[in-house]
């Protein structure tokens, strides 16, 4: 019997594959893993993405945008600038500050110009005048030198907060009148002065004198430069038109009289407080907070010099002021060989004011002078030439006529006061109990807005 031939049908065997059925797996597979999709597929997916970045790139956009702002309204501005004894002076404090102070000086560059010009009469000689006359030269130069106002102002909130400080500690408070008081002298009013017709004042010099002289800051402090800072100048007014005068007649009730120049008072004040609104973005309260300090200032400075004297020490002297060291030098030797002071000071002083009159100074308390020359003339044997004495003018050659205690005038008391206030103040500066720091974040934080100008359109 023969084997049995394998099976030749065209039925598959039994567990095999179609014919064809690996490739049409094959060509199924791509699209059960999904290799491949549709042209609308693949665009939906792209805008899908494209939005997704959109949405991620905006929320970047968003918390940068976001960071800034609490950096710039919130951290920024409750960064300190300086601290004293613990208390914080910050950046939006200091800002605020230093655009008060461009508006005020501002408004001095306007007075001191019109007061040169009404004498001049010729604009650009009183602008050049201007720009040489000391204090309005050192305004002008704060107005252009940010660093150099930002420093003052510094210094005088330091001192501000020191006098808070101290009044605090000795139980010093003020009364509503006496913030009043010092806003009616900030703005030139005094309800008890009789009208008087005014005459002008000699013409400025513009030249420096070894005098103090009254700031005409309405911020007073004693600030660590060369010269000592005395009390505010009540004769600054924040506006620029003269406030009108008249000689009171037979006919002129008083009570009229203080009437009308109440109103005009109280239309000066609004209208500087409008005008530091608009120009310094600053609100009444700021102004009121200041009033506030300068009174408290004043009854500090009150019981600090509770015990000034009424006399004091005056001195008939003259100098010649040269510009280094070795012109003095070269200047004492002339003197001590013979020379005349007169004929020198002409020649040679850098003090116009008084060289042509042989650098008279006249008689005046030491206390009106800068410390090192008002020193060097209370040590000094009268008729000797001494010096060179450095003040921040420059280099002084000195000769002491006469010396003797005299009676101050009231103007020269308070000045004398003052002075004394401005010391102590120094002193309590470098005291090892004061823990006073300056931070250098301020030179990045101050404003130069609003813009020198002067104010003359007013």
């Amino acid at each position: 019997m023969s084997k049995q031939s394998e099976q030749t049908t065209g039925m598959p065997k039994p567990g095999g594959k179609k014919p064809g059925a690996a490739a049409q797996n094959d060509k199924r597979q791509p699209r059960l893993l999904g290799e491949y999709k549709s042209r609308h597929e693949r665009e939906a997916a792209i805008q899908r993405y494209i939005n997704i970045g959109l949405i991620v790139v905006g929320a970047i956009a968003a918390l940068l945008v976001a960071v800034a702002l609490i950096s710039e309204q919130i951290i920024r501005p409750n960064q300190a600038v300086a601290s004293v004894n613990g208390e914080t002076i910050t950046v939006a404090q200091f800002e605020r500050r230093v655009r008060l102070e461009r508006v005020l000086n501002n408004q001095r560059l306007t007075t001191g110009y019109l007061r040169i010009l009404s004498f001049t009469g010729d604009p650009q000689q009183a602008q050049q005048q201007l720009l040489q006359t000391p204090p309005w030269s050192d305004y002008y130069n704060e107005m252009t030198v940010p660093d150099q106002l930002g420093n003052r102002v510094l210094n005088d909130m330091i001192d501000d907060t020191l006098v808070r400080q101290q009044a605090a500690e000795r139980g010093i408070t003020v009364t509503q009148e006496q913030i009043d008081e010092q806003a009616r002298q900030f703005f030139g009013f005094d309800p008890n002065a009789i009208l008087f017709t005014a005459t002008p004042s000699t013409t400025p010099t513009s030249s420096p004198t070894p005098l103090i002289t009254a700031t005409a800051s309405p911020i007073p402090s004693a600030t660590p430069l060369p010269t000592a800072t005395g009390t505010p100048d009540p004769s600054v007014t924040p506006t620029v038109t003269a406030q009108p005068s008249a000689t009171p007649t037979a006919t002129l009730e008083p009570t009229l009289e203080l009437a009308t120049r109440q109103a005009e008072y109280s239309t000066n004040r609004q209208d500087f407080d409008n005008f530091v609104s608009s120009n310094a973005r600053l609100s009444p309260d700021d102004l009121q907070s200041l009033f506030r300090t300068l009174a408290l200032r004043q009854a500090l400075q009150d019981q600090i010099t509770a015990e000034q004297s009424r006399t004091a020490p005056f001195a008939n002297v003259r100098h010649i002021l040269a510009a280094t060291e070795e012109e003095a030098q070269d200047v004492l030797s002339a003197l001590q060989a013979g020379e005349s002071f007169r004929d020198l000071a002409a020649a040679v002083s850098q003090d116009t004011s008084n060289a042509n009159n042989g650098g008279e100074l006249g008689w005046a308390p030491l206390s009106n002078y800068v410390a090192p020359f008002a020193e060097a003339a209370r040590n000094a044997e009268v008729n000797a030439f001494v010096g060179p004495v450095e003040t921040e003018f420059g280099w002084h050659i000195i000769q002491v006529r006469a010396r003797e205690d005299r009676a101050l005038s009231d103007e020269e008391f308070e000045q004398a006061k003052a002075q004394e206030f401005s010391t102590w103040l120094d002193d309590l500066r470098t005291t090892s109990d004061a823990n006073i720091q300056r931070f250098d974040i301020w030179v990045d934080n101050v404003p130069s807005d609003p813009p020198l100008q002067l104010l003359t359109d007013q």
